[in-house]
């Protein structure tokens, strides 16, 4: 019988020990999930500013300048803001090649939209008008261009002046801007590139042109910056082939 209360006392050592262990393990586990709560908790204000995945969505340009043929396989919309730094650094260096190399060859449609950010550029807004204004006469990208190689000079005497020099009918224009035929398209172009999910500028919405409906497309992407052209053409291409 010694033996046998011998053998009952050792077989109950190890079942203490695996006790010890299991709740060991479980204190562990606690300690990991109050570590993992607190790091989810911290982390959770940057996530929610963290870019969602853009999901394809439908919207119509009608209205908007446009240059290319309407046949053009890629259609490619801009929301610029006339006195945007980024706007003119992005114009000047990736916007004449994105022309030669495939508006005026057929494969692209370009349309421009405005996105003025009045917070920051006072004159934005205006300047927007009057290149639209412009467009009623055919010189929406002549205005534009000197808009925007003159973005710190956008007075209301300076828009005249440009308007002058690119061939305005000047009285008509002056006409136009007055009577803020266009703050509604505008405003039509803020809030349709913020259902976008456009934030700043410049901003691209690209997608294949749609011919049984010319004056809109489906935006199978963004992208959002003056990056160089070599990034338009990759996308382009793909789109392309």
């Amino acid at each position: 019988m010694a033996f046998s209360g011998s053998a009952c006392a050792q077989t109950g050592a190890p079942e203490e020990a695996l006790r010890r262990e299991i709740e060991e393990l479980k204190n562990q586990q606690a300690e990991t999930q109050r570590k993992l709560d607190e790091l989810i908790e911290t982390l959770q204000p940057v996530l929610e500013r963290l870019p969602k995945p853009f999901r394809p969505q439908r919207t119509s340009f009608k209205g908007s300048p446009v240059k290319g043929e309407p046949t053009a396989k890629v259609t490619i919309i801009e929301f610029s803001d006339l006195q945007c730094p980024f706007c003119l650094r992005y114009y000047k260096n990736t916007f004449p090649r994105i022309v030669k190399e495939f508006v005026e060859t057929g494969k692209v449609r370009y349309v421009a939209r405005e996105f003025p950010l009045a917070s920051i550029h006072k004159d934005a807004q205006r300047a927007a008008q009057a290149a639209l204004c412009a467009g009623e006469q055919g010189k929406y990208w002549e205005l534009r261009d000197k808009i925007f190689r003159n973005r710190s000079r956008l007075g209301a005497a300076d828009l005249e002046e440009y308007a002058r020099s690119v061939g305005v009918q000047v009285e008509s224009w002056k006409a136009c801007l007055s009577s803020g035929r266009y703050e509604k398209k505008v405003a039509v172009d803020l809030r349709d590139g913020s259902r976008l999910g456009i934030n700043g500028t410049p901003s691209f919405a690209i997608g294949l042109t749609d011919p049984n409906d010319p004056d809109s497309i489906t935006v199978g992407e963004l992208i959002q910056g003056a990056y160089p052209y070599e990034e338009f053409a990759r996308r382009i291409e793909r789109l392309l082939d």
